[in-house]
């Protein structure tokens, strides 16, 4: 019987020996890699440089001494945010303040006043007392007129402006919201901003 492989030329033969080593050898070693082998140098674990840490803004406002936005270490706690503030002002009702508490980014914190003590006018404040009696810090979505025409900067005509806004649009979702009412500039929404909230 003529073997079918007598058609070949010796260097043919060892031509399909080394291709099929190679096939298997290609085989062996994606089974191998697939389970479990060593990651090359183009498979490095994204994000493994060094990570820095972004701080939070926590805006802080109400009865502290330096209202405003401040950069704070994640992990930050309300008595930090105080501190960077300016520590507490005369009138602040520490009450329910829990100085303990985290905060997020992006976080409004708002030491309110006594009810019995409002802030003192101070030489060259621009921002003058709210009425002793406001439940601070107001809310836009549920004060009276009487409550908002109490507030600094804001008189009848502008309280009503804001209860007519309030009631077209369904409420205000933040205090910068104001600023969509006639009337109420950037200089006013200042003066009331440390004690409203939505």
């Amino acid at each position: 019987m003529n073997s079918p492989l007598r058609h070949f030329t010796r260097a043919q033969l060892v031509l399909v020996a080394v291709c099929a080593l190679a096939v298997v050898a290609c085989v062996v070693a994606g089974v191998w890699l697939r389970e479990g082998g060593p990651a090359g140098p183009s498979e490095a674990v994204p994000g493994a440089g060094p990570h820095v840490v972004q701080p939070i803004k926590v805006y802080v406002a109400g009865a502290v001494r330096a209202p405003g936005v401040y950069d704070l270490p994640p992990g930050a706690r309300v008595e930090d945010a105080v501190v960077v503030a300016g520590g507490l002002a005369p009138g602040a009702d520490e009450g329910d303040l829990n100085r303990a508490a985290f905060l997020a980014d992006g976080q409004r914190l708002v030491i309110p006043y006594a009810m019995s003590s409002p802030p003192a006018t101070t030489v060259g404040s621009t921002v003058p007392p709210p009425a002793a009696n406001l439940p601070l810090p107001l809310s836009l979505n549920s004060a009276t007129t009487e409550q908002l025409e109490a507030l600094p900067g804001i008189g009848p005509v502008l309280a009503a402006r804001i209860v007519a806004r309030r009631q077209e649009v369904g409420g205000f979702s933040q205090v910068e919201d104001l600023l969509q009412v006639e009337g109420i500039g950037s200089g006013t929404l200042e003066k009331v901003r440390p004690y409203l909230q939505p």
